[in-house]
C-alpha cells in the first residue's frame, strides 16, 4: 500500500510540474517577455558616499516637497526623462522601487573604514586592496575590472561622473595605478584603453602643462591625442551646446569634460551650463546603445560624498535626487529593453555618519523638520565664502540659507568661527577653539559652522567629516538582478556581474 501511494504521489507531482511548465510557457508566449540572466546592457550606478541614510533623507525630502507642490517631472531643456506622476508611489526614489534589494560590506584589505579607491576597486574587480590603490592587488599587481572584461568581450564602455572623471570611482573601472592621486596617468590610461564614452569633470588632467589651468607635469595635450584617435572631444563648458546637439553615430567615441575640477553641486547648477548627471547618462545611452554587442556603463554620483564630507544637508539631498534621476534614465532604457538590461545601484561607502535625528547634550526627541532645507539655495562649499565681512555673512544667511535670526548659541558658534578664521586664515579648523564637530579640511570654520546650523535646524546630525564603516544597500533590476538579492561583500558584486556577462576577471 505504501509503495502504491508513493508512486501515485510521484505521478501526480509529475503531472502538476508539466502543467505548471505549460502554463508558464503559455504566459511567456502571450507576453513575449523572456527575462535572460545574461544581460546585454549593464548600468552600474554608484552613489559615492551614499548609504541608506542619504537615500532615505532624499526620499523623505522629495515626499515633503510633493505635499505642497506638484510632483516634479524633472524637465530640462524641453524634455522629461520620465514622467513619474502617474506611477504608484511616485514620490519614492526610483532606486527604492527596483525589484531586488541586498547589502554589501565595505571594509578594505586592512581597514574597517574604507577609502573610495578601495571600495571602487572591490566593486569593479572583485578584490580587496589598500586604501589609495586603484585596481591593483595588495602586491601591486594590476587586476581587471568588469568593465574592461566587458570591453574585451566586444561590448561598448562608458564612464560618467559628477566628480572629476579621473577620480577614484571611475578610475577603478578603467585604469591601474598605485595611488588614486595619479589622475594624469589615469587620464592617459583611458585613452590607451579606448573607453568609448567619458563624461565628467577634470579637464585639468587632459590639458598640457603649458596651460595655466593644467595639473599635468608634461606637455601632453590629451585632448589632441583623443581627437587624433577619432574621439569627438568637448573639452569645456563652452562646448556644452555642441555636446547637447551632438547626435552620436555607431562607432563614435566621446570625451566631454565641462569643468576643470568637479562638476558643480546640483544645488549650485542653477544656470544649467553644465548638464545634469541624468543628461550625461542619456547621451551615453544614445552613443553606446548603437553597439550590436551591448554596453557596460558606470555612472557615479560623485558629489554626494563631497557634500556629506562637508556635512551639508541640502547639497547632500539635491545631489542624491539628481543621482536618482540618472537611475530613472537607466530605467527608461530598461522599459525599452526589459529582457536584456541589468541595472545595479549601489553606494561605495557611507560618508559623514548621517543621522536622521540630531540630539545635542542630553536632548531626547523623535523629530525631523525638513522645512528649513527648502529655503537653502546654495551649497556650503561652492555657494558661500567668508571674506571677513561679517555683515555680509548675516545677509547671506538670510538670502541664501533662509535664516533671518540666529539664536544665542548659533550666534556664539558663528562669531567664534569668524574670530578663528580672522586670526588664523581659511586653513583654521573649528576643532581649534574646542570645536563642536569634525570639519572637512577643504572648507573653512565659518562654512562648517553654517553647515551645522542648517543641519541642526532640521534635526539632522553628523558624527564625522570622513567615511564610516557602515553596511551599504544595493538595489538591482532586470536581467540577472535576483543574484544581488543577498547580504554580500562588495567584492561579490563584481564577481556576480562577471558571471552574468560570462567574462573572466582575475
Amino acid at each position: 500500500m505504501f509503495k502504491k501511494i508513493s508512486e501515485r504521489k510521484i505521478y501526480s507531482r509529475l503531472i502538476m510540474a508539466v502543467l505548471i511548465t505549460m502554463l508558464l510557457a503559455g504566459s511567456v508566449l502571450a507576453s513575449g517577455h523572456v527575462q535572460s540572466d545574461n544581460p546585454k546592457y549593464v548600468f552600474f550606478l554608484i552613489g559615492d558616499g551614499m548609504a541608506s541614510s542619504q537615500a532615505t533623507l532624499a526620499e523623505y525630502y522629495n515626499q515633503f516637497e510633493n505635499l505642497e507642490e506638484p510632483n516634479h517631472s524633472y524637465e530640462e531643456h524641453g524634455e522629461s526623462f520620465i514622467d513619474m506622476t502617474t506611477e504608484e508611489h511616485s514620490d519614492r526614489l526610483m532606486m527604492h522601487r527596483l525589484d531586488f534589494a541586498g547589502s554589501t560590506r565595505t571594509a578594505g584589505s586592512f581597514t574597517l573604514v574604507p577609502g573610495s579607491a578601495q571600495t571602487a576597486t572591490s566593486l569593479a574587480t572583485g578584490i580587496k586592496t589598500d586604501r589609495n590603490t586603484i585596481s591593483l592587488d595588495v602586491n601591486d599587481n594590476p587586476v581587471k575590472s568588469v568593465l574592461m572584461a566587458a570591453k574585451e568581450k566586444g561590448m561598448a564602455t562608458g564612464l560618467v561622473s559628477t566628480a572629476r572623471i579621473t577620480h577614484a570611482t571611475p578610475a577603478a573601472f578603467a585604469s591601474n595605478v598605485p595611488d588614486r592621486g595619479m589622475e594624469n596617468e589615469i587620464a592617459a590610461q583611458y585613452l590607451e584603453n579606448k573607453i568609448d564614452y567619458l563624461a565628467g569633470g577634470g579637464a585639468r588632467h587632459f590639458l598640457a602643462s603649458s596651460n595655466e589651468n593644467s595639473k599635468r607635469k608634461d606637455d601632453r595635450n590629451l585632448f589632441e591625442e583623443f581627437a587624433n584617435e577619432g574621439y569627438e572631444v568637448f573639452e569645456s563648458s563652452a562646448d556644452t551646446a555642441a555636446f547637447r546637439d551632438y547626435m552620436p553615430m555607431a562607432g563614435d567615441r566621446v570625451l566631454y569634460t565641462p569643468t576643470m575640477s568637479h562638476v558643480s553641486y546640483e544645488i549650485d547648477r542653477v544656470n544649467k551650463l553644465v548638464p545634469s548627471i541624468a543628461e550625461m547618462t542619456q547621451k551615453g545611452i544614445d552613443l553606446l546603445s548603437q553597439d550590436d554587442d551591448g554596453f557596460f556603463m558606470m555612472v557615479e554620483g560623485g558629489r554626494i560624498d563631497h557634500a556629506a564630507h562637508d556635512n551639508d544637508v541640502a547639497a547632500t539631498i539635491h545631489d542624491t535626487l539628481a543621482f536618482d534621476d540618472a537611475v530613472k534614465t537607466a530605467y527608461k532604457f530598461y522599459l525599452e529593453h526589459p529582457n536584456e538590461t541589468l541595472i545595479i545601484v549601489a553606494g561605495d561607502h557611507e560618508t559623514g555618519g548621517l543621522g536622521l535625528n540630531s540630539c545635542e547634550g542630553m536632548e531626547y526627541d523623535y523629530f525631523m523638520d525638513l522645512g528649513p532645507i527648502r529655503d537653502i539655495k546654495v551649497s556650503i562649499e561652492e555657494g558661500f565664502e567668508y571674506t571677513g565681512d561679517r555683515a555680509q555673512v548675516y545677509t547671506d544667511l538670510k538670502e541664501d540659507f533662509g535664516i533671518e535670526k540666529l539664536n544665542d548659541r548659533e550666534k556664539e558658534m558663528l562669531e567664534n568661527a569668524m574670530d578663528l578664521q580672522d586670526a588664523e586664515g581659511s586653513g583654521a579648523n573649528v576643532m581649534d577653539f574646542g570645536g563642536y564637530w569634525p570639519q572637512a579640511s577643504w572648507i573653512s570654520p565659518v562654512q562648517s559652522t553654517i553647515a551645522h546650523i542648517t543641519s541642526k535646524r532640521s534635526e539632522i546630525g553628523w558624527t564625522s567629516s570622513a567615511h564610516t564603516g557602515q553596511i551599504i544597500p544595493i538595489r538591482s533590476h532586470g536581467a540577472g538582478a535576483a543574484r544581488y538579492n543577498d547580504s554580500m561583500d562588495n567584492t561579490d558584486v563584481a564577481n556576480i556581474t562577471a558571471e552574468l556577462l560570462d567574462v573572466e576577471l582575475n
